[in-house]
Parts: structure tokens; C-alpha cells; sequence
């Protein structure tokens, strides 16, 4: 079965248009979009997740996103580009915020997640270094039971061990 399927994505901006992109990727592996800056990469994930307005088509383990979005979401655990909300908010206020919008949420494993990134849950979105906000988000990511996990820049602003450990964690998440 196939994880996702994006099927004649396009995107048009007035200086840059994402045409007739298609593709699929199977339950359990690990794929990534490769390409210059300016190329889509962020567009197309957020065509996905449908924080952006796009034609195409797309699936989540069969199910049709536009059709069933509130469904499909729930599937899918997403950290994109940059952490900028809530910034005087502590951590602790923006995963229960969070929480309300997955019906599968899991408060114990978020706080074990935090713990592992060493989160400390009272501290303000603001006060993170850009490489926490990414461990931030990730934890909140994992804690709904998401089966496919869309990243947009994972590695931004982690440091070469921390790097390591995120990808030990996609790897272990995989199996």
C-alpha cells in the first residue's frame, strides 16, 4: 500500500510554478525531495498538507485528501519549515492546544518524547534555539500516532549529534 500519492500537483506563483509533479511512496519508507532552494520542495509539502491552495490529486493510504482532509491529517505527522507560532506560549500550553485537534493524541508519549529531546515543557516557544523548536515540533508530531511523517527541513538547525539521533529516530520509527 502506498503511504502517499500525489498525482499532477501543480502550484503557480508569479515567478515560479510547480507543474505536473507525481509521485508515490510505499508504508515504511523513507523518501526525500532533493533540489536547489526556490525548487518546490517546501511548496509541494504544503500542497500535501493542504496549507496551501494547489490542483492534483492526493491520497493518503488510499484515502482521497480533499475528500476526507480532517482523516487524512490525523494519518499524518507534519513539521514544517520554521516553528512561528505561539512564541510567548510555553511548551506545555501549545501541545495542549495541539492536542485537542487529534482524537488519538497521547499525552505520555509526548512527555517521554520531550524528555528524550530534553524539552523543558515550561520554557516559552521563544526562548528555543532553532535546532529545540525542530525536536519541538517533531515530538508533537509523533504523539497522535501518525503513520507517515512529512518533514520540511528536519535537519535545519540541529547540531551534528542531534542530526544523528533524528535520523536513529526515522529509522527505528520506520521499523
Amino acid at each position: 500500500m502506498y503511504a502517499l500519492e500525489v498525482e499532477r500537483l501543480k502550484k503557480i506563483y508569479p515567478d515560479f510554478t510547480l507543474r505536473d509533479l507525481s509521485f508515490s511512496i510505499e508504508e515504511g519508507q523513507i523518501a526525500g525531495l532533493i533540489g536547489r532552494n526556490g525548487a518546490g520542495k517546501s511548496t509541494t509539502l504544503k500542497s500535501v498538507m493542504g496549507l496551501i491552495s494547489s490542483e492534483g490529486t492526493v491520497r493518503v493510504f488510499g484515502r482521497d485528501f480533499s475528500a476526507d482532509e480532517g482523516a487524512a491529517k490525523e494519518l499524518i505527522g507534519y513539521v514544517g519549515g520554521g516553528f512561528r507560532f505561539y512564541p510567548n506560549k510555553p511548551l506545555s500550553a501549545v501541545a495542549r492546544t495541539v492536542s485537542h485537534f487529534y482524537p488519538h493524541w497521547d499525552g505520555e508519549a509526548f512527555k517521554r518524547r520531550c524528555g528524550e529531546y530534553a524539552l523543558v515543557l515550561f520554557k516559552r516557544v521563544r526562548e528555543l534555539s532553532d535546532g529545540m523548536k525542530i525536536k519541538f515540533s517533531l515530538a508533537l508530531a509523533l504523539s497522535h500516532g501518525a503513520r507517515l511523517l512529512l518533514l520540511d527541513e528536519p535537519t535545519s538547525g540541529l547540531d551534528p549529534l542531534s542530526r544523528e539521533d533524528l535520523c536513529d529516530t526515522l529509522l527505528s520509527l520506520r521499523e
